[in-house]
């Protein structure tokens, strides 16, 4: 599988998140590009209008993770910006994901997860539920290890 993960990171919280998945995927013999979006500007919590320094190519790709921070109980403006755009995806798989200091995902990452899924629905691709990674900052190796563990087996990957 070659699959892009594509993410949104404030403080390197959310880039952690993405570079432990693409190096379980890669472990596995998996081609991952780890690609940043970043806003034009200043963004603000559950801001509408964000755009976007540059919008990735993604049509090389057989799946697509795409996530950001929980900010304010909400998902990441410019992780939503990115997703709202995305089309011509068809017969590909895209797992929305997100990072969060919160200990419990009702406090923002359900509603986040679902703003994402609501997007991506979109682009004819098959949109998987979503991985929340609560706490993450917080979490031992071995926990974050396991939320990786559950990400590769949403994607069919063991």
């Amino acid at each position: 599988m070659k699959a892009g993960i594509v993410y949104h990171s404030q403080t390197g919280t959310t880039r952690d998140f993405a570079e432990k998945v693409a190096a379980g995927m890669r472990a596995r013999g998996h081609a991952v590009d780890v690609i940043v979006i970043e806003p034009e500007g200043e963004v603000r919590p559950h801001q509408s209008d964000v755009k976007l320094k540059r919008n990735p190519e993604y049509g090389g790709y057989d799946a697509l993770l795409i996530g950001g921070p929980i900010w304010a109980f909400g998902m990441s403006p410019v992780a939503v910006a990115f997703a709202d755009g995305l089309r011509d995806f068809p017969g590909k798989v895209i797992l929305p994901f997100a990072t969060m200091g919160a200990p419990v995902a009702i406090m923002g990452g359900i509603q986040g997860m679902a703003k994402m899924r609501r997007c991506l629905r979109k682009s004819g691709a098959t949109v998987l539920k979503g991985v929340v990674g609560t706490g993450w900052a917080r979490r031992t190796d071995a926990e974050k290890q396991a939320v990786v563990t559950r990400v590769l087996a949403l994607l069919g990957i063991s």
